[in-house]
């Protein structure tokens, strides 16, 4: 779903009332550090496994991000608390504990 968002945003379909249904679906997947988490695993496709299937993603976060911006979700309150917890502990940013991510 987030693949088929990525690209109809990049072709400029941003203002359809179809996609509020694969919206809700992405925004429903976000945890509640703001993450997205690798729904299935690259094994094979790639020559490294960067990531672990059913974890946090850095990937799959940051596209969703994208495409939420894009639509013009306001997503500025998940990437403040990504910083804060950043700046606290140094390369942990994807580690940062619940706690740690109230703004």
């Amino acid at each position: 779903m987030l693949l088929n968002l990525e690209a109809l945003t990049q072709a400029g379909v941003v203002d359809d009332p179809r996609l509020n249904a694969a919206v809700i679906l992405v925004l429903s997947k976000q945890d509640k550090q703001g993450r997205w988490a690798l729904e299935y695993g690259y094994h094979g496709k790639m020559w490294i496994d960067i990531e672990k299937k059913s974890r946090p993603s850095k990937w799959v976060t940051l596209r969703a991000l994208r495409v939420l911006t894009r639509l013009g979700v306001d997503v500025a309150h998940v990437v403040a608390r990504y910083v804060a917890c950043s700046k606290r502990r140094e390369n942990t940013l994807w580690r940062c504990p619940a706690g740690e991510l109230t703004a």
